[in-house]
């Protein structure tokens, strides 16, 4: 899990700094549960991020899309101050379980 965990982070930071003026960015990951993890990246744009449509040939535009892919649960929660986008991850069960 850590290392999707990792991706999604890098991802989410990506498309903060590449799509927003923000110039403030935040990322928490969360327990929520012994099996489940919130990754969350917080600025202060309140435009809410939208899957790009990248061709095979496109070196960028996958991002959010490899977000959804990997995580269980996304979304993105406006607020007055900006916005946050966050993934939810379930380690998987542990062999012969």
């Amino acid at each position: 899990m850590l290392e999707d965990a990792q991706l999604i982070a890098s991802e989410l930071v990506t498309n903060s700094v590449a799509h927003t003026p923000s110039r403030f960015l935040q990322v928490i990951a969360t327990r929520l549960t012994e099996d489940r993890v919130c990754v969350i990246v917080a600025d202060t744009s309140t435009a809410s991020p939208s899957s790009g449509s990248a061709s095979q040939d496109d070196e960028h535009g996958r991002g959010l899309a490899i977000v959804e892919a990997i995580a269980d649960r996304t979304g993105t929660d406006t607020f007055v101050w900006g916005k946050r986008s966050w993934a939810e991850l379930t380690t998987a069960p542990p062999p012969g379980s």
